[in-house]
């Protein structure tokens, strides 16, 4: 019985994550159009109709922050996966959060982990962290102490070998949860808090993060005992990465630079043409059919391909298939209300492939582009 309830919430959890994707790829889009059309009215007024178009973009991105986090829920979000060290990333979570606890909290660590080395992505991780220490602050308005521990152990694969985890523990002594607030608490919008004061959208995001990295968590609470969060990723024999930050270089946009840009949506193609038309010579179509049948005649002459994943009849994925069929050395920037997925990066050579998640201004537009020309010179 106790596995057929949980065979029965992972596929409600299933469900919902279908459903909470689906709507942030969508706002993305909507999104996109009102970040763009008050990052224009930003530059093309003054006074006070710049001091609201302002407010607008300010509050996109708000808006886009709220997506990120259904994106996350949704396993659908950006991820960069590379080999990075947990305890680095709770130690920079604590020196952000170490501020805006009360002085009445103890934080206490014991890092027990020999091996503490995962492949992730150390900003999502990191908000993992930041959403549960942040519910644990919450539960403890009087004081108490927070603590954060790692040990590894080794869990039976799907191969039946055993591999090893790095387990997280994060325990609180703050009021704790009843049966039906445990029950509820990855799902998206469910939130104790008193209205204003919470989304519900921040441990549907922790819960979708843990599935994106392949890892798992366990929550054990009683009313009035505190909380236990228990979280397990792989590890990886892999050596962490070593970051190369790159020489920052002038970029300006030549009007011998030719631009392919290809979306379904109507007002983000009129986006494109104010942002780019006027700088680059600049070629717009709306589906993936009419962008390849141009690019098989005229690839020898476009620079740059931006394109939209998500569209009808042919989709960017399989457009972006065919033209690299064409010209192997196709220069692109990907852009969704998702992200590009494993399959895309599969047949992409990452320094000639750059993505871009909606909603974006022109600023970010014109930094893909120059990110993707610095890659070049390299």
């Amino acid at each position: 019985k106790i596995l057929e309830e949980q065979l029965h919430q992972m596929e409600k959890m299933e469900a919902i994550g279908q459903l909470a994707g689906g709507i942030a790829h969508d706002f993305n889009n909507i999104l996109t159009i009102i970040l763009g059309n008050a990052d224009l009215i930003m530059r093309e007024s003054d006074g006070n109709i710049s001091d609201y178009a302002n407010k607008i973009r300010k509050t996109s991105y708000r808006a886009k922050k709220l997506t990120q986090e259904l994106l996350s829920f949704a396993r659908k979000g950006q991820y960069r996966m590379h080999p990075i060290d947990i305890h680095d990333v709770i130690s920079n979570t604590l020196k952000i959060i170490k501020p805006s606890f009360n002085k009445n909290i103890f934080i206490r660590t014991n890092y027990e982990a020999n091996h503490s080395t995962i492949k992730g992505d150390p900003g999502q991780i990191e908000n993992v962290f930041l959403n549960i220490s942040l519910n644990a602050k919450d539960a403890m308005p009087d004081g108490g102490t927070f603590s954060i521990s790692t040990k590894n152990t080794y869990l039976p694969s799907k191969s039946g070998n055993n591999e090893e985890f790095i387990m997280i523990i994060l325990k609180d002594t703050g009021h704790g949860m009843n049966e039906h607030v445990k029950k509820h608490l990855f799902e998206p919008f469910f939130t104790t808090k008193e209205k204003g004061k919470g989304t519900g959208l921040g441990l549907a995001s922790v819960f979708g993060t843990i599935q994106k990295h392949e890892g798992f968590i366990e929550v054990d609470s009683k009313l009035k005992n505190g909380a236990e969060f228990r979280i397990f990723f792989r590890t990886t024999p892999e050596p962490l990465s070593i970051e190369h930050s790159k020489k920052q270089m002038d970029f300006e946009l030549s009007k011998q630079m030719s631009i392919l840009f290809v979306d379904d949506e109507k007002f983000i193609r009129e986006l494109a043409e104010n942002f780019l038309g006027n700088e680059t010579n600049l070629i717009i179509k709306e589906n993936g059919l009419e962008a390849l049948n141009y690019y098989k005649s005229n690839f020898a002459d476009i620079d740059i391909v931006i394109l939209d994943l998500i569209m009808p009849e042919m989709d960017g994925k399989e457009t972006y298939r065919r033209m690299k069929t064409i010209n192997p050395n196709i220069k692109i920037i990907l852009i969704s209300g998702y992200s590009v997925d494993k399959e895309v990066q599969l047949f992409s050579n990452n320094n000639k492939q750059i993505y871009l998640q909606k909603p974006f201004d022109r600023n970010e537009l014109l930094q893909a582009i120059e990110q993707l020309n610095l890659s070049r010179s390299e």
